[in-house]
C-alpha cells in the first residue's frame, strides 16, 4: 500500500474494513460511491477509479458497459437512476485519464 497515494491508501483501507469485495450492501450503501467520486473529481487517482470499476463490475454486472439498458415490453430500465448516474460519472472520470 505504500506505493499508493494518501487518498488511495485511505480508499483501500475503507474498502478493506467494510469488506466491499464481499459485502455488496456495504459497497452500495447510499453515498459511499458518490463520496469517492466527489473526491476523484478534484483529485483524480487511477488506482481508486480502477478498483471502483472492478467492484461495480462484480456487484452490478453490465452497468458500466450499458448503463441505459432496458428490458421487457415496457422497456423498463435495468439499472436504477442512482446506478446510471454513478456509471456516467465513472465514464467521465475515465475520459480525464485517457
Amino acid at each position: 500500500m505504500q506505493n499508493f497515494s494518501e487518498l488511495a491508501q485511505s480508499y483501500f483501507k475503507q474498502a478493506d474494513q467494510q469488506d466491499w469485495e464481499n459485502n455488496k450492501d456495504k459497497f452500495l450503501q447510499n453515498g459511499e460511491i458518490e463520496n469517492w467520486l466527489e473526491k476523484l473529481d478534484s483529485n483524480l487517482d487511477k488506482d481508486i477509479l480502477t478498483d471502483l470499476e472492478r467492484l461495480l463490475d462484480k456487484h452490478i454486472a453490465g452497468l458500466l458497459e450499458n448503463p441505459g439498458k432496458v428490458q421487457g415490453k415496457k422497456a423498463k430500465p435495468v439499472y436504477s437512476e442512482r446506478q446510471q448516474k454513478i456509471a456516467h460519472r465513472i465514464k467521465a472520470l475515465q475520459g480525464k485519464i485517457a
